[in-house]
């Protein structure tokens, strides 16, 4: 038995979550490209990415280890309630040291001009309640209360959708930036609340042990380092690019960043279910089952996940155009850039909920600061070549990629999984085909609607081939029938 049929059930109903929450995401970032500038696009991205930076420290990474200690039998609510605690207690004093610190100096830190310091104190205010909202994810996560996880991720994106368009339509302030970060947490704080009320463990008889309650803190701090240089991985390219070149440039890797991260929604469901599963699996399973979960994965990366690189590559340009609008077709270059990226860093989302679930070493430090090495020694070298945001766009994605080779290796070396099989292999070379069959096919020249249409057949033709391929081969991934069953 690999996948049972409650785990098809979660892993389906956990799509359509970030699925919507997916659409919902793209809808505000075509909200803000509409009603902001191109700089203050470029403004908002970095803000984002700065929020994501923070979340790992002010949350001490205690959502991994809820997600983690989450299955064992000795869990409870109080645990969650006592880490909430502690968690609030970090929140008041890091508002104390912003609200003394020079609000215009951090402005000219972080985006090259002191006129931004405004929206400092908004940004923090959002990081604290998005913190609040991973913690809650990260407990229902690890309980595997998966339909509250699932409501919750949507309730934080459709929380942003809300004060989003109540600020446009009523008029509210003067400054859209400042009033959707503050009314937003504001709303997130409220959401979360009402979440966990709907909680069905809220009592418990339990008690607090203080060595599991060590246990949850010694394997979130570890990772907190993890969480830092990951969260660096995606700042520091934007970062780089508004001190070297300009915002509206930082506004175009802002959005490759922004498009990676969406498709990389792809790979999320599994890493939330992986990490609690192989969590579980690692405390009662053997190890040829975990190996044999673990080999059927990594032919599903191979085999499918890379070729959603070449879907990127092919409809760059309506991806671009569609979500961001005209303004920024100057995007489709950098975008075309990273898409052969794309599925190793998904891969690397699925891979790392694994390698989470089975280890108790932060073998995730390790990965992520690789990672972010590669990015920076690769962004100085290329630069001296090429000075232009080009090298940074190139330096970010061959970063993605290191993420995913080093994850390989690293599971590799926990479990001894097979990787270059026959079946990989064999994908890899259909991947190189189909790449060059997609830059013949964006290289015709004719008009819009006409190149469309061939877009979608060749699109269509390829991966019913591929499909076909695989079904004929019996890939493991694609039996069904062997697959659910209880």
């Amino acid at each position: 038995m690999f996948i049972s049929k409650p785990f098809i059930k979660n892993t389906l109903f956990t799509y359509i979550s970030q699925f919507l929450a997916v659409l919902l995401g793209i809808l505000i970032v075509k909200i803000m490209a509409l009603y902001l500038t191109s700089e203050n696009l470029g403004i908002y991205l970095l803000s984002r990415r700065l929020v994501l930076l923070f979340i790992p420290l002010i949350t001490l990474n205690l959502a991994m280890g809820l997600s983690w200690f989450g299955s064992k039998r000795d869990f409870s609510r109080l645990y969650f309630n006592k880490i909430v605690f502690t968690y609030v207690l970090i929140g008041i004093g890091f508002f104390i040291f912003i609200l003394i610190f020079d609000n215009a100096s951090l402005s000219q830190t972080i985006y090259n001009n002191n006129e931004y310091e405004y929206i400092i104190n908004p940004i923090f205010f959002f990081a604290f309640a998005s913190g609040l909202q991973v913690l809650t994810v990260g407990y229902l996560r690890g309980s595997r209360q998966y339909n509250l996880m699932n409501l919750s991720n949507i309730l934080y994106r459709t929380s942003s959708i809300v004060v989003l368009l109540l600020i446009i339509f009523l008029k509210i302030g003067t400054e859209l930036l400042t009033e959707y970060f503050y009314y937003g947490a504001w709303l997130i704080i409220i959401y979360n609340i009402i979440v966990l009320y709907k909680d069905p463990n809220k009592m418990t008889n339990k008690i607090v042990k203080k060595q599991n309650l060590k246990q949850i803190f010694e394997y979130s701090l570890f990772r907190i380092p993890s969480g830092i240089f990951y969260g660096l991985l995606f700042f520091l390219p934007i970062y780089l690019t508004s001190k070297w070149f300009s915002l509206i440039d930082a506004t175009h890797i802002g959005i490759i960043i922004t498009v990676a991260n969406t498709a990389a929604m792809i790979g999320v469901p599994f890493n939330l279910l992986f990490l609690p599963s192989f969590s579980h699996l690692h405390d009662i399973g053997t190890n040829d089952q975990v190996l044999e979960r673990i080999n059927i994965i990594i032919k599903f990366i191979f085999q499918v996940v890379f070729f959603i690189g070449p879907l990127i590559y092919l409809f760059s340009q309506e991806i671009i155009i569609m979500w961001f609008g005209q303004n920024y077709v100057n995007t489709i270059i950098y975008l075309q850039l990273m898409s052969p990226f794309v599925g190793p860093f998904i891969g690397y989302i699925m891979i790392r909920g694994i390698i989470d679930g089975l280890s108790f070493y932060p073998y995730s430090n390790i990965i992520t600061l690789f990672s972010l090495i590669s990015l920076i020694v690769l962004t100085f070298i290329l630069k001296i070549f090429i000075n232009n945001p080009i090298s940074i766009a190139l330096s970010f994605s061959i970063g993605l990629f290191i993420l995913f080779g080093i994850s390989l290796y690293t599971i590799k070396r926990i479990i001894n999984i097979s990787i270059f099989t026959k079946s990989n292999l064999t994908s890899l070379i259909f991947l190189v085909i189909i790449f060059i069959l997609t830059f013949f096919t964006l290289s015709i020249n004719t008009s819009f609607v006409y190149k469309l249409m061939i877009k979608f057949i060749v699109s269509l033709i390829m991966m019913s081939s591929l499909f076909y391929y695989y079904y004929q081969t019996k890939a493991s991934w694609i039996m069904y029938s062997d697959i659910i069953k209880e």
